[in-house]
């Protein structure tokens, strides 16, 4: 029986924040990585176009969208919470959910 190297698994990549660089580089990082995605917002909201949006309410829903829903499909994890620490050292951060019980929750990276 031989040994799997650890190089030839995929490696767990945490991309902290889910604006427009942070989707950008989930979908260049999915393909060769495990991905999780922390935002403490569980949508994405396109600022720029929420004025015409007072003038044409019909024209919300092309500014916004659930980052769960389209996560899901690209099979990247989303996590709704805030980093409040990052130790590098062990490869994980410490995250405060918005929702759920668990006060912190530690997600590793490698």
């Amino acid at each position: 029986m031989s040994e799997v190297s650890p190089f030839s698994q995929k490696r767990h990549v945490l991309v902290l924040g889910a604006g427009m660089a942070g989707l950008a580089a989930v979908r260049q990082l999915r393909r060769d990585f495990y991905v999780t995605v922390v935002d403490a917002k569980e949508y994405f909201e396109f600022t720029p176009g929420i004025l015409r949006a007072y003038v044409k309410p019909e024209h919300w829903e092309t500014l916004v969208f659930p980052y769960q829903e389209v996560l899901d499909r690209l099979k990247v994890t989303f996590k709704c919470g805030e980093v409040v620490a990052l130790k590098c050292q062990d490869h994980c951060a410490a995250v405060r959910m918005i929702w759920g019980e668990a006060a912190l929750e530690e997600i590793d990276f490698h």
